[in-house]
């Protein structure tokens, strides 16, 4: 994938306003004894093109690249309407299942917290050695500063949260996690978490988003 491209993309994106066109979200829901696991990610086709970049392209080099590893389980789905191009993901988890793969995906409750798993954040779409200089790359963090993506959780899942976070490394000298609230969704809780975030690779465990359970 050509991780620097998304510097010419935020910069369209910056010129127009239209941040929101770069959409993520993540869903998890049990249902039947199972867990479904989904997330989305795409981009204005629009706006795509103004960067002088042919979308489909920018895609098939991030499945290529980044998605290739998954699971056989694991269902990828290619998205491309008049509007935008992307890719969703999707897989049924059984819980009482022995592979490795399951389990790595499955959230999991320790002691008042709930671990996710935060796919955009495992995938390490940005690198700042893709940066010809500072400049670049605090503009780049500077443009997706409104950009979110959100994180979904079923009530049946987590029945009460107070908020969430995405830890510190332990290696960390910063050693802060970094805070978020969560929004009631109705039948989810939800989180946003900041694009911007995922530049912080030196800070954050961005492989799992903990939720934290409100107690009575």
């Amino acid at each position: 994938m050509k991780k620097r491209l998304w510097f010419v993309v935020l910069c369209v994106f910056a010129l127009v306003g239209l941040t929101s066109c770069l959409d993520s979200v993540q869903a998890i829901s049990y249902n039947d004894g199972q867990y479904y696991w989904y997330m989305k990610l795409s981009l204005s086709k629009a706006l795509m093109e103004m960067a002088g970049e042919d979308p489909k392209v920018f895609f098939e080099e991030l499945d290529n690249s980044d998605l290739s590893d998954f699971p056989d389980f694991v269902s990828v789905n290619p998205i491309e309407t008049d509007t935008e191009v992307g890719v969703e993901i999707s897989v049924y988890l059984d819980p009482d299942s022995l592979e490795e793969d399951v389990q790595a995906i499955l959230p999991k409750k320790i002691g008042k917290e709930y671990h996710v798993a935060f796919l955009a954040g495992a995938m390490e779409l940005f690198d700042v050695n893709d940066f010809s200089n500072s400049n670049e790359l605090s503009m780049a963090q500077a443009l997706l500063s409104s950009a979110k993506c959100r994180v979904m959780i079923g009530k049946n899942i987590i029945p009460r949260a107070e908020g969430a976070y995405i830890a510190a490394l332990d290696d960390s000298r910063y050693g802060v996690d970094y805070k978020m609230p969560v929004y009631d969704y109705g039948d989810s809780f939800c989180v946003e978490v900041p694009w911007a975030v995922l530049w912080e690779t030196d800070k954050y465990d961005l492989c799992q988003v903990i939720f934290v359970e409100k107690t009575r």
